[in-house]
């Protein structure tokens, strides 16, 4: 999965690099199916186009993770426009109440899944307690 320095400075989570897409795919890999009806309800908050785009990049829809140039061919958009679009959904998941459905999805990943997400965890947490 490809990821440029714009998509992963998620200034928007507070400190240090994240990439959205990334937390999403390693979530849908550990999570069992029925944790996750967290994350299917908050990617129905974001538009057709912003909830596609990262389903398609994070692997949710088949569990492939796709470029953002593949992305961007299916939805006739540039590599930057889709970038863009990782950016705005990112500055959307940092909203106070959108970060707490991400970090109790974090939460329910199990421990000896947990250290790759740790450091995101913590990081979306900080943002919720922050607000």
């Amino acid at each position: 999965m490809d990821c440029s320095r714009t998509a992963c400075d998620a200034k928007a989570w507070g400190e240090g690099p994240l990439c959205l897409v990334h937390l999403l795919a390693h979530l849908s890999e550990h999570l069992e199916e029925d944790e996750r009806g967290d994350l299917r309800a908050l990617l129905s908050t974001l538009s057709f186009r912003e909830r596609e785009i990262v389903k398609l990049r994070s692997g949710l829809g088949d569990g492939h993770g796709y470029s953002r140039l593949e992305v961007g061919r299916l939805f006739k958009l540039d590599v930057t426009a889709v970038a863009r679009i990782e950016d705005e959904v990112a500055t959307k998941m940092a909203n106070p109440v959108r970060s707490r459905v991400l970090a109790g999805c974090v939460d329910r990943l199990p421990n000896d899944k947990l250290s790759n997400a740790l450091r995101v965890g913590l990081i979306i947490k900080a943002v919720h307690e922050s607000s």
